[in-house]
Order: C-alpha cells, then sequence, then structure tokens
C-alpha cells in the first residue's frame, strides 16, 4: 500500500501524478494501467478540490493498493458530504456534444473505467474507492 496526502490546490497536481508514477514504477504496473490510474486520479482529486473545497484550505489523501489483477485507489477529503455516485446518472461519453450538459463527464470515465466503486462518508471524511481491473503486462 502506498499513501500521500496533498494540499487541495490545483497547483499540487503534478506532484500527485509524480506520486503515481513512482508508485507504478515500484509496483511494476503495466503502462495501460499506469495511464488509467492516472486519469482517474487526477479526475477525483481535480473533483475534490474544484468542487469539494471550492477554493477552501484542506488536504486530500490519495491510497494505492496494488492487488492481483487490479490496482484500488481510494480519495480521502473532509470536504462537504457529496456521494458522486448517488446523483443523476452521467451523460454517455457517446451522446452529442452540443447535446450534452456541462460537466459529468469525468464521472462517466470513472464509471467506465472502474465497474467497482463506492463512496462512503466516515463522520466527516468523505472516501472515494475505485478499483481497476489490471490484466498482466
Amino acid at each position: 500500500m502506498s499513501e500521500r496526502s496533498f494540499d487541495a490546490d490545483p497547483a499540487r497536481l503534478p506532484e500527485l501524478l509524480a506520486f503515481l508514477e513512482d508508485c507504478a514504477q515500484a509496483q511494476r504496473w503495466p503502462p495501460a494501467a499506469s495511464l488509467r490510474v492516472g486519469l482517474l486520479a487526477e479526475e477525483l482529486f481535480l473533483n475534490s478540490v474544484l468542487h469539494g473545497y471550492a477554493g477552501a484550505r484542506g488536504r486530500v489523501r490519495v491510497v494505492l493498493l496494488h492487488q492481483p489483477g487490479a490496482i484500488e485507489l481510494t480519495i480521502e477529503d473532509q470536504a462537504p458530504p457529496f456521494d458522486p455516485f448517488a446523483a443523476a446518472a452521467p451523460v454517455s461519453a457517446g451522446s452529442d456534444p452540443r447535446q450534452r450538459p456541462v460537466g459529468r463527464l469525468g464521472l462517466a470515465l470513472v464509471q467506465a473505467l472502474c465497474p467497482e466503486r463506492r463512496y462512503e462518508r466516515i463522520g466527516t471524511t468523505n472516501r472515494i474507492s475505485v478499483r481497476l481491473p489490471v490484466s498482466p503486462g
């Protein structure tokens, strides 16, 4: 298991991506898995920072667990409660862009890449966990 906390600031994104790259190299993830984990972490981190904290100070904790056949990514924050998976279903990524409402495509990405995902509110903490299937490689 690897974990690290980051300031809730979009400028910390390069640090998060470097942390993920270090984990990918240490665990010898297949390149496709490394790319997908990066996309997921970026989406969930920025969602927490931009929408959860909405400019307020805070921290975002990122936990990675590499298991046989999967990588589990967990993002935790102390922003106001919000379950992104309980909200209305996201717009299909293949729909006509002119007909799409603004937003929610990040959630469509998370749902497409991770059939297993969950949200929990534990005390004052939002916890989003996603499990990304990984082929050996």
